[in-house]
């Protein structure tokens, strides 16, 4: 690529100087006469991992028996609030 003065190179002469790729042929053997071949092997912490996760994925998103108490001790108005308890979650998360 040539360059003259501050103007952008010609599209032509850009497409031009590029040059191709080239392929090369892949060394598919192993040297026994055979194909290559991939080759996995999950260990047995991989395959407790994904039982666990099994598991989680099981599992309800919320605790439907506790839901269902506190959301009928609201609805019958006997549901209290402890202001002491709240500032004492806050201030753990905080720290």
């Amino acid at each position: 690529m040539k360059i003259y003065g501050n103007k952008p190179p010609d599209a032509a002469e850009a497409a031009g100087s590029s040059k191709k790729a080239v392929r090369t042929p892949k060394d598919t053997s192993t040297g026994t006469g055979r194909a290559a071949s991939d080759m996995v092997n999950i260990s047995d912490r991989g395959r407790a991992i994904e039982d666990i996760k099994g598991t989680i994925a099981g599992l309800p998103d919320s605790r439907e028996d506790k839901v269902a108490a506190v959301s009928g001790a609201i609805n019958d108005g006997t549901y209290e609030v402890s202001p002491e308890n709240i500032a004492s979650k806050m201030l753990q998360e905080a720290m």
